[in-house]
């Protein structure tokens, strides 16, 4: 960038001696500047390059959160599935011995009238 503000200085000599070591200058200012822009050329591509490879990392980071959080949404369905089966289950469970005691406190009951109603003689010695 400094060879431009050179170049811009640089007035247009008279004769042919000074025109040849003012094209050669001109020549060798050019050449800098490419070998210059050559190297931002290369400066970019080689941040570019990074950034391409922080840029698929970052993405491979995020595949696997994403992996990851579907992961546990999937053990948490799974979790409040099986929850809801054993809530169920537990639910029929009682249900039956609910039932169960029903059966018996009935029995029991009718024993008992049975007893009521044949009282036994109890036996002296």
């Amino acid at each position: 960038m400094r060879s431009l503000q050179r170049m811009r200085r640089a007035s247009l000599p008279t004769n042919t001696n000074r025109t040849m070591r003012y094209l050669a200058l001109q020549v060798r200012l050019v050449r800098e500047e490419l070998d210059e822009l050559s190297e931002i050329e290369q400066n970019l591509r080689s941040s570019y390059s990074r950034h391409s490879a922080l840029q698929n990392e970052l993405q491979v980071q995020v595949d696997k959160y994403q992996s990851w959080r579907n992961g546990i949404k999937l053990d948490l369905f799974q979790m409040q599935s099986r929850k809801e089966e054993l809530q169920t289950e537990i639910d029929n469970t009682l249900e039956r011995i609910q039932r169960k005691v029903a059966e018996v406190q009935e029995q029991v009951h009718e024993l008992e009238q049975l007893v009521d109603g044949h009282t036994l003689p109890l036996e002296s010695t």
